[in-house]
């Protein structure tokens, strides 16, 4: 059984990743996530989720679109921003998947 991790969102209130929502997938990968929702974490606090309408060719920044009474906004990774995407979403994980096993066996 997957552990239950409790995050707190930005309104302070425990969030059971397991249960309440989908976004259970760390990406490492950024540049494969124009067009996905995701969810934006800094720490165990959710910042914001929505979708994700471009991403710069190195990976280290995204923007997600506006929508739901938020403007577009820019998330750097090196500010510490992580995204999280539903395992549901299969072809993405599988994308992010194949990446890191590359990148592992090219260190070798």
């Amino acid at each position: 059984m997957p552990s239950m991790t409790a995050l707190k969102s930005n309104h302070g209130h425990p969030i059971d990743t397991h249960e309440s929502f989908p976004f259970n997938y760390l990406i490492d990968d950024w540049t494969i996530l124009p067009g996905s929702s995701v969810e934006i974490r800094k720490g165990a606090v959710v910042v914001r989720r929505g979708w994700v309408e471009d991403a710069t060719q190195d990976g280290g920044i995204l923007w997600l679109s506006a929508g739901q009474g938020e403007p577009r906004r820019l998330y750097e990774k090196a500010a510490g921003f992580h995204v999280w995407a539903a395992s549901e979403q299969t072809a993405l994980v599988y994308q992010d998947d194949l990446r890191r096993r590359s990148d592992e066996h090219s260190r070798r």
